[in-house]
């Protein structure tokens, strides 16, 4: 054996002459090959002028007096160049670059976690921060944050997104939120192409909380299968509507309820749909609409009326101005239909302003009124049509028992009535000339 394995120093022989010339080549070699510190790996062609030590990486396709070296070292020594075969894990220090090489025994590389830029990982097996990355998690990282911005470096585009790619639509792309390494929460693509929010108290039972269908845009919240654009579904429940300045009163509005009302759009006070004392409005599929305890607009607001079953409406107050309101029914539970008003005079009080009625006992309108006795009840002076002799209606036309007042009769003025041919004097039943 003439020289070592790893750097082929060479040996000294017994008896061999000139010593020296052997000691001096390896100590060239040395020089060369330890602590490797190249100035670059990109050269094919040999400088015009290099400098005493001067290290270089020979690129492929060299030529010249480096032809047929490729991926050697060439270190300029003694006036010459002299070319070194790496081995297997030797390192050499990249100056261009500021990184490590190392050669795989086939191509030079840069080494993990060298050099003052971003380390390269290009490619790794494993990598693991502050932890250890396994076959399943082969990237780890134990940190109170990681961040992840666009490339202001290289630069990129100013754009950052998080890609996660699955192999097929039934496989699952998504991301996990645990609690003690149990899941909590998940949202991504779950086992399908549409898009899933998932919930879970324990890790092992999951809600579907949110699905965006991919095919249709769908949503749907507590429904996996959204039927419409937006479809909500619920236990027992329905879609609440709260006021945070009443946290007591929310309203609920719900399609029905499973085994009760089930084709009916029930609107309620209360969040428990259940609860049919708080039911509004119930429209049926198939059917008029109920109002369970009457609803009216109050100042804009719709409220239960004021009275046994009622449909209101109440204007915003002003003054005195009158308030119209419409009744089903009267507090005696009488079919009973009612037009009356309210009048804000500083407090609500009912004033004798209209009312009709249509009960057991026949119809009967009130003006001034809202309790009419009889067929007509005005209580107060009640004003009928003005006219001339000149300007008498038809009697006929306007039908027996009409009522008209004539200013100008020779008689003075007074009240005449039709008997369903004529106009006659109330006063003695006499025919107007």
């Amino acid at each position: 054996m003439d020289a070592t394995p790893s750097l082929a120093l060479p040996f000294i022989l017994p008896g061999q002459a000139q010593k020296h010339v052997t000691h001096n080549e390896a100590l060239r070699r040395l020089d060369a090959l330890v602590q490797i510190s190249v100035l670059d790996r990109d050269r094919t062609v040999p400088p015009s002028d290099p400098a005493p030590a001067q290290s270089h990486i020979i690129a492929a396709g060299a030529s010249g007096a480096w032809a047929g070296h490729d991926s050697a070292l060439a270190a300029w020594q003694d006036g010459a160049w002299a070319f070194f075969s790496p081995q297997p894990g030797w390192l050499a220090w990249l100056v261009d670059t500021g990184t490590f090489l190392v050669w795989t025994g086939t191509e030079w590389i840069e080494a993990s976690g060298t050099g003052p830029g971003p380390a390269s990982v290009n490619p790794a097996s494993l990598v693991g921060v502050n932890t250890l990355a396994d076959s399943t998690n082969k990237l780890a990282v134990k940190s109170d944050a990681v961040l992840f911005s666009h490339d202001d470096v290289t630069p990129g585009s100013g754009d950052v997104r998080h890609i996660l790619n699955k192999a097929s639509p039934s496989a699952s792309a998504s991301v996990v939120f645990q609690t003690g390494y149990s899941g909590r929460a998940e949202f991504g693509l779950t086992q399908d192409d549409d898009w899933h929010v998932k919930v879970s108290s324990d890790g092992v039972s999951w809600r579907e909380a949110l699905v965006a269908e991919a095919e249709t845009g769908r949503i749907g919240i507590g429904s996996a299968a959204p039927a419409g654009p937006l479809h909500v579904a619920g236990d027992d429940e329905g879609l609440v509507l709260e006021n945070v300045q009443d946290l007591g009163a929310p309203w609920t509005i719900a399609v029905g309820r499973p085994g009760v009302y089930v084709d009916h759009l029930i609107i309620a006070t209360g969040a428990d749909i259940t609860n049919t004392a708080s039911h509004q409005l119930r429209l049926p599929k198939d059917g008029a609409p109920t109002f369970v305890n009457g609803i009216g607009i109050e100042d804009g607001e719709a409220v239960t009326s004021h009275t046994s079953g009622a449909l209101a409406h109440y204007k915003p107050f002003d003054g005195t101005r009158g308030q119209l309101a419409f009744r089903g029914a009267n507090d005696s539970g009488e079919a009973e239909f009612r037009i009356f008003g309210w009048v804000h005079d500083g407090g609500f009080s009912q004033k004798n302003v209209a009312a009709f009625e249509a009960n057991a006992n026949g119809a009967r309108l009130g003006v001034n009124t809202h309790s009419p006795t009889t067929t007509l009840d005005v209580d107060g002076p009640v004003r009928v049509g003005r006219f001339t002799l000149a300007t008498l209606p038809d009697a006929a036309s306007n039908g027996e028992a009409s009522l008209i007042y004539v200013a100008d009769d020779t008689s003075g003025p007074l009240i005449a009535y039709s008997d369903g041919t004529q106009w006659r004097r109330m006063t003695d039943g006499s025919v107007l000339a």
